[in-house]
């Protein structure tokens, strides 16, 4: 009688799955391991990274911290603090990638999330600084490429920025979101064509890419295309419905564009309303009507500089009956001219 060997899946057959993208077989690998080896830190990390990802972040951060309890290594703080980060406990997350820099300072990965921690936060010259370590350490690592390449363009430094993307791409050439990353870079310094041309190979590489598609919409529409910028707008609110700058963008180049009317120009206004609007009547103030208080006026915009809204609000602005109205200005807009 012969005897059949039985072949039992090891860590090593979990992480070929994990990386291929066969996600629920190795969860399965992994929950089997640990079955057998509770004590097995690297199962609990990658189990954890997967349930994590997921959403699942109660399961994934209780098995984060359970592998972290039994072998303190950098890569296992790492995933933690991403799975902090997803959840917006930002201050936690960074935290976690302390310790990993705490235990392995030449970590590139660390000083790249720790970057990306900055950026949420809006602290931009941190996350510079950040990104600037990470690519100290690793010069041939785009995704920090890219990434330091959006702060520099936030900052103020529309060269900087632009070369940022263009090494990103030379490390890896298919690269969907620096080619669009540069595509926004080139078209606010005016080089519509070239910032069209980054866009197509954006979607070339990558042609479910909502992003990249209403980024295109909007070079198209400032070339005075614009019946093709709306294609492109419809195209990306095709591939994610609940896309409500795509929409804007939308609403915005109909008023560009032959052949649209008034009505429709309300019919996508209240399109927008339905899919992203406030439902019901706005809620009562609670402060008292005072008739001698002066009444508080604010303006929100993204225009206040070199731009239409900007010149005819600064007639506006003068007429206010100062003795009776008391006025705000906020602009939730970076960008600043003469």
């Amino acid at each position: 009688m012969n005897n059949v060997e039985i072949t039992v899946p090891s860590i090593h057959d979990a992480v070929h799955h994990h990386r291929s993208g066969n996600l629920a077989e190795a969860e399965k690998i992994y929950r089997s391991i640990l079955a057998e080896q509770p004590d097995d830190s690297d199962a609990n990390h990658l189990l954890g990274m997967i349930i994590a990802e997921r959403g699942q972040y109660g399961e994934g951060e209780a098995l984060l911290r359970k592998a972290i309890g039994i072998r303190n290594a950098p890569e296992y703080h790492l995933s933690l603090g991403n799975a902090l980060k997803d959840q917006g406990r930002l201050n936690e997350a960074g935290n976690a990638y302390f310790a990993a820099m705490n235990l392995k300072p030449d970590l590139p990965e660390a000083h790249a999330c720790l970057g990306t921690m900055y950026q949420a936060l809006g602290r931009l010259e941190e996350a510079m600084a950040a990104y600037s370590s990470a690519i100290a350490l690793k010069p041939d690592y785009p995704e920090v490429h890219s990434n330091l390449g959006v702060i520099l363009q936030s900052l103020g430094y529309p060269d900087e920025a632009i070369a940022a993307q263009r090494k990103a791409i030379t490390f890896r050439p298919d690269f969907p979101e620096a080619h669009s990353n540069l595509g926004i870079a080139l078209q606010d310094q005016g080089c519509l064509e070239e910032a069209e041309a980054a866009f197509s190979v954006a979607l070339a590489f990558r042609p479910d890419y909502p992003e990249a598609l209403s980024n295109l919409g909007n070079v198209l529409r400032d070339q005075g295309r614009p019946e093709e910028a709306i294609v492109a707008f419809r195209n990306a609110l095709d591939l994610r419905p609940d896309f409500s700058a795509a929409h804007s963008n939308l609403a915005l180049t109909q008023h560009y564009a032959s052949g649209f009317s008034n009505a429709d120009f309300l019919a996508t206004a209240r399109d927008w309303a339905a899919r992203f609007g406030i439902e019901g009547h706005a809620a009562p103030f609670p402060n008292p009507p005072l008739p001698e208080r002066r009444l508080r006026v604010g303006y929100v915009s993204g225009d206040f500089y070199s731009h239409p809204v900007g010149f005819f609000l600064e007639r506006v602005l003068p007429v206010h009956d100062r003795s009776a109205v008391e006025v705000f200005c906020y602009s939730n807009n970076s960008r600043t001219d003469g």
